[in-house]
């Protein structure tokens, strides 16, 4: 059984809720709040379509956040509501209270009648039941198993950029705040609406390759991942990083004995070690190479690998739906090893012939959805060195997200860093790796807001060159 508590507290962490924690699997504790699990009743108990039921914010208004959906049966409140003069929170189809807030002295309590915790969990990480159907036919025309197939029934066609693990921790934030006055930090450095994260897959790209590629990323952080076969060695490692946010992390590379993988891991390990002088933190697999249901989370853990940004979306599409980084709930436990999506790859030049028009005008709609949406994302980008000039409007694009649209640029790691140290209660001193917002944020509300803007204008650099 996952730790309900401790998984919903977690996220509530990661959006800048830094008191929450799990006081056990059913209740969560945030300052003199509680919230409360209702199990549904057995009489509510029904099967959901692959989709879900869907559900509504209260409070959202037209905000793509409030449209929510729920893969396990839900309770419904209204004999609560009615009995206490509770508000509804978030409510289903029949208007119906599914989520209601029961005001009391000194705090209150919200009481959550849907499976939250296996909502995020199943979204976020996909299916256990996929895993034993696993695709036997190679993914955009390269061979090796990759993890899409464990997301793909939940992933609605009509809108592939949707975002509904994040909705779901949004609602909760945004009940919190408005009802029980909680108060929450900016989910990111600067409190910017957004930020993109560049990384690069080495795939024993020439050199040559990286110096051209450090031209069109200008200033931007970034994080390259290492092929065991690179071409770099120490020399050229620290040459291309002078003067240059830049990090170096492994890409294990087991496509020709994706069954010895764990052994793979170990020995590449040992070689990035001896490489870079440090084990590796972060991974993302060659070729986005899974193993049924995150069979290879044990071996990162085994190796101390923190991070991973191992599920592709290629095009944007949000497969696990979110924009965010959360920890990986396995066996019962909530693990130490953080996982991001790659929303975007230089693939797109190749697999779906994108133009640079397409890849420019796409990348700027996404930046727009994610301001307008008002739930901050973090985008990370797979730029490989050896496509750069192919995919030279991608790079150009991600820039304009910093210059134009406000957001901030880091790398994997120090993404990783911010996210863990709110997560642990420590707070994250510094900006190395991560790159200021070039412009002031629009539609600033409120006392916050105008604090936000003067914040990033004080810390405004130079635009991206």
């Amino acid at each position: 059984m996952m730790p309900a508590g401790e998984i919903v507290a977690h996220h509530l962490r990661v959006v800048g809720i830094p008191t929450a924690y799990a006081q056990a699997d059913t209740t969560v504790i945030v300052g003199t709040v509680r919230l409360c699990f209702v199990e549904p009743p057995a009489a509510r108990l029904s099967d959901t379509t692959a989709l879900g039921t869907s559900l509504t914010a209260t409070s959202a208004d037209s905000m793509p956040w409030g449209r929510l959906r729920t893969f396990r049966p839900h309770a419904s409140l209204a004999e609560l509501v009615a009995a206490r003069n509770a508000v509804p929170v978030v409510v289903d189809g029949d208007n119906l209270p599914v989520w209601a807030w029961v005001p009391e002295e000194p705090g209150g309590t919200l009481y959550i009648g849907t499976d939250l915790a296996a909502d995020l969990t199943m979204l976020r990480q996909g299916d256990p039941a996929a895993a034993a159907q696993r695709p036997s036919e190679a993914m955009w025309g390269v061979a090796g198993e990759r993890p899409n197939y464990l997301f793909e029934a939940r992933l609605d066609p009509a809108d592939p950029f949707d975002r509904p693990a994040d909705w779901w921790v949004w609602t909760l934030r945004t009940a919190l705040i408005e009802h029980a006055h909680v108060q929450a930090d900016p989910v990111l450095p600067f409190g910017a609406p957004g930020a993109v994260i560049v990384t690069g897959d080495d795939d024993q790209a020439p050199l040559v390759d990286y110096q051209a590629q450090a031209a069109l990323l200008g200033n931007l952080p970034v994080t390259y991942f290492l092929h065991p076969l690179t071409k770099h060695d120490a020399r050229t490692l620290a040459r291309i990083a002078r003067g240059r946010s830049v990090e170096w992390e492994l890409h294990p590379d087991a496509l020709d004995a994706p069954a010895s993988y764990d052994a793979i891991l170990g020995e590449q390990v040992e070689w990035f070690a001896r490489l870079v002088g440090r084990v590796p933190r972060l991974v993302r697999n060659h070729g986005f190479l899974n193993d049924g249901y995150w069979g290879h989370a044990q071996a990162w853990l085994d190796n101390g690998i923190v991070g991973s940004s191992n599920l592709p979306g290629l095009d944007g599409r949000v497969v696990n739906g979110s924009l965010l980084p959360a920890r990986l709930a396995l066996d019962g436990r909530l693990t130490d090893h953080w996982s991001v999506l790659t929303a975007y790859g230089d693939g797109v030049f190749f697999v779906k012939d994108w133009t640079a028009t397409t890849c420019s005008d796409e990348i700027a709609r996404m930046g727009r959805r994610i301001v307008d949406s008002g739930v901050p994302g973090v985008v990370v980008f797979n730029l490989h060195p050896a496509n750069h000039a192919r995919a030279a409007a991608m790079h150009a694009a991600v820039r304009r997200l910093v210059n134009e649209q406000g957001f901030a640029a880091m790398t994997l790691g120090a993404a990783i860093d911010w996210f863990a140290a709110r997560d642990s209660g420590r707070e994250r001193r510094g900006n190395e790796n991560i790159l200021a917002p070039r412009v002031a944020f629009e539609r600033p509300v409120g006392l916050f807001g105008r604090m936000r803007g003067l914040i990033a204008r004080l810390m405004r650099p130079k635009a991206v060159a």
